[in-house]
């Protein structure tokens, strides 16, 4: 009676192992269809075209399995161990996860964007502005007689500007362009008269200021596209601290033999210049 009841035990063992699916291991393949999709659906972007499928899918599908045998062989002879290609990707795609968990790849919606700009606003404060036309000569020779007269006249006519004869900038240009000492004088000089000569690295410069408006912090809308980059490199660098001081917490760090038991996250993101055909 139990020799029998062992029979039927084995016999029931058995069939259940042959209908139930087996553990996949390291030299299983399997390719799902979506997977395939989304590489002819991204082939095909890439082209530029329309999808035409056939031939172009088939060479999508059998560069995805070997791929895929590639990446197997060499995760099975070991060269994915040291290697610092292997590791920044990784690195890369986790990053990619810290920013993913906490929605920061989200668009931002308007009360938050607005909150922030707000906060920051002086970071897009609109610098001084100045008009003026010049007339410029590499020797201040050039204007020796006009300056030591009445200065009534119009200026001599000078020598061709390696700037332009007229101006419109933000002082922070003018002053990247010819200088502090210029700039600061300019922006010193009344409206509606020609002052001068003033040196700037390229010589020498009569100037008439035309106007000049004052420094001022703009509207939302003049500068929301740089307020919405900002406002998302923000949060990616937030998701990215949160995720590193939380993961910190789970290891033990000595650094040359000391323990570490502090940690400041840097202001990091994920690498998003150059999309690959996963990202």
């Amino acid at each position: 009676m139990a020799g029998s009841r062992l029979v039927q035990f084995l016999v029931i063992g058995a069939a259940i192992f042959a209908v139930a699916p087996r553990p996949k291991s390291a030299y299983d393949i399997e390719i799902k269809g979506e997977r395939l999709a989304a590489l002819h659906a991204a082939r095909a972007q890439k082209s530029g075209g329309p999808d035409l499928g056939g031939k172009a899918d088939e060479e999508v599908d059998q560069r995805e399995l070997e791929d895929e045998i590639l990446y197997r062989e060499g995760l099975r002879l070991g060269l994915d161990k040291n290697d610092g290609i292997v590791r920044q990707r990784v690195v890369q795609k986790v990053l990619f996860l810290a920013e993913e968990l906490e929605g920061a790849s989200t668009p931002a919606n308007e009360e938050d964007l607005r909150a922030f700009f707000v906060a920051n606003q002086t970071a897009w404060a609109v610098p001084a502005r100045i008009h003026f036309r010049q007339v410029f000569a590499h020797d201040s020779s050039v204007f020796t007689t006009w300056a030591a007269g009445s200065r009534t006249d119009d200026p001599p006519p000078g020598e061709p500007s390696p700037v332009g004869a007229e101006l419109d900038e933000g002082l922070d240009r003018v002053e990247s362009t010819l200088g502090a000492d210029f700039a600061n004088a300019v922006a010193a000089a009344p409206e509606g008269e020609w002052v001068g000569p003033i040196r700037s690295p390229y010589g020498y410069h009569l100037v008439r200021v035309l106007s000049h408006a004052p420094p001022r912090l703009p509207e939302l809308a003049e500068v929301r596209n740089r307020v919405v980059e900002a406002f998302s490199l923000t949060r990616r660098e937030k998701a990215t601290a949160d995720f590193l001081e939380d993961a910190f917490r789970r290891y033990r760090v000595e650094i040359d033999g000391k323990r570490l038991t502090a940690f400041k996250p840097s202001r990091r993101t994920a690498f998003r210049s150059v999309q690959s055909g996963e990202d």
